[in-house]
């Protein structure tokens, strides 16, 4: 048993003896085999071909720059038919304040086709109610007529606007004659109704007036519906 445990470890002591023999080996090997190969040395073509391609590439845009700018120098000739068109365009701007002249004229004369609706009471129309003239209009309607017709007072059909004590058959008091020929504006009816006989003194209308502008501005309004 002793000489077989005696050669156990004679073969681990030889077979670690290899082991270092051929670890050593290789560590000294591996520095000379890199030491020794050789390389193929590397090829110069490719680099030294780069630069003139890229010259020949840099020169073909250089050598077609010309023939890119030539349109350019026919430029002025395709202008040359704007610098003629011009001329004929100054007629037209002559005849521009003739064109204004009309729409002046027609502004001028807008103040004498509606006397009646100016100032305060103008802007009271433009928000009145029709249905609500009417049935003030009622409280007319004991002394006046719509049709053309004269009842205890003139008929009041076209009376906006209409000159003042001017309906033939009718007797007007004398203060109504006094103002003879002034026309029934908006802005005199608005202040006439609201209390006529402080407005003309002495007139034979026993109304005594509408004291709401509201009602007045909605008669009046009325009133120029009925022609």
């Amino acid at each position: 048993m002793k000489a077989f445990t005696q050669l156990l470890f004679t073969i681990f002591g030889f077979t670690l003896v290899l082991w270092l023999a051929s670890l050593t080996a290789t560590s000294l090997y591996a520095p000379l085999k890199a030491a020794t190969q050789t390389y193929p040395a590397p090829s110069e073509e490719p680099v030294a071909e780069a630069p003139a391609e890229e010259a020949a590439a840099a020169e073909a845009p250089a050598a077609e720059a010309p023939a890119a700018e030539a349109p350019a120098a026919e430029a002025p000739a395709a202008e040359a038919p704007a610098a003629e068109a011009a001329p004929a365009e100054a007629a037209p701007v002559a005849e521009a304040p003739a064109a204004e002249a009309a729409p002046a004229e027609a502004v001028a004369a807008a103040p004498a086709a509606a006397p009646a609706a100016d100032g305060a009471v103008a802007a009271l129309l433009a928000s009145a109610d029709l249905k609500a003239g009417a049935k003030v209009f009622t409280k007319c309607k004991a002394c006046h007529k719509a049709d053309g017709k004269n009842a205890i007072g003139p008929y009041l059909n076209g009376v906006v606007g209409r000159p003042r004590a001017t309906i033939e058959g009718f007797a007007y008091s004398d203060a109504m004659l006094s103002g003879q020929g002034e026309p029934w504006t908006a802005d005199l009816l608005f202040t006439y109704l609201a209390d006529p006989k402080a407005y003309v003194p002495g007139t034979k209308m026993a109304f005594s007036g509408l004291p709401k502008d509201a009602d007045r501005v909605n008669l009046i309004a009325y009133l120029s519906t009925l022609q």
